[in-house]
């Protein structure tokens, strides 16, 4: 288009250049941009095809309600919970966890921490749990914060995942370190591969596994009760009559 040129005052060591606005000298420009403002602050919608809607836009709002729906029910359980579990201040989400990527014994671990129904000096004896080995073997309670503090972990604190400046010694430290960990699946895992402290924390204090103990259901005798059968001789054609 023949847009009218003013040169630039403005040079430089490779000429003289101007500056040009795309929009100006367009006959009309303004009363577009004028039509356009309106039309957006207008409430009228066009009712051709545009306003159809659309199987990208069908997606989005469903997904938005259910979200909606899902989000409503859990504000509304929420404060039915227990303070253990509101602590933890929990989300909900039909998203598949990352949790979920864990191995079984460790995916296990996490849940107990979380929920602390577990291997714990508290939850024993709220269950009235007589057999259970309520401390560690290194002779501190079995809690949900222990894991942080337990000297078999400590000495493993070089490796530590998301390591602090220093070792948890409160429990507020351990608390936080903990939910650090809590939210980050695959950083728990490394911790508990790291410090090995449930393999140690499961044994008694004699170094037996818990899973060695002697159960409640003696073992089956090696020999049998009761003399085996005598062998059967093979049948004769006289005792087949």
């Amino acid at each position: 288009m023949g847009v009218p040129r003013k040169p630039s005052t403005n040079r430089s060591a490779c000429g003289q250049y101007t500056v040009v606005p795309w929009h100006q000298g367009i006959t009309g420009n303004k009363a577009a941009d004028s039509l356009a403002d309106a039309g957006a602050k207008s409430d009228i919608v066009d009712p051709g095809p545009t306003a159809q809607p659309t199987i990208s836009g069908i997606g989005s709002i469903a997904r938005s309600l259910a979200h909606n729906v899902t989000s409503g029910w859990w504000r509304k359980n929420e404060p039915t919970l227990s303070g253990g579990y509101r602590k933890r201040q929990l989300d909900y989400a039909l998203k598949e966890p990352m949790e979920l990527k864990l191995s079984r014994p460790t995916l296990h671990r996490l849940l107990a921490l979380r929920s602390r129904h577990g291997d714990f000096e508290a939850y024993h004896k709220r269950f009235k749990h007589g057999d259970a080995e309520t401390h560690c073997p290194c002779g501190k309670a079995k809690t949900p914060e222990h894991l942080v503090f337990c000297e078999i972990s400590v000495r493993r604190f070089h490796s530590w995942p998301l390591k602090p400046v220093r070792p948890p010694t409160t429990a507020r430290e351990g608390h936080d370190y903990i939910q650090r960990l809590l939210a980050l699946p695959q950083e728990f895992e490394r911790f508990v591969t790291t410090t090995r402290y449930f393999t140690f924390c499961n044994r008694e204090p004699n170094g037996i596994p818990n899973s060695a103990r002697p159960s409640a259901t003696p073992d089956p005798p090696s020999f049998p009760l009761y003399p085996p059968p005598p062998p059967l001789l093979p049948a004769s054609p006289r005792s087949l009559i």
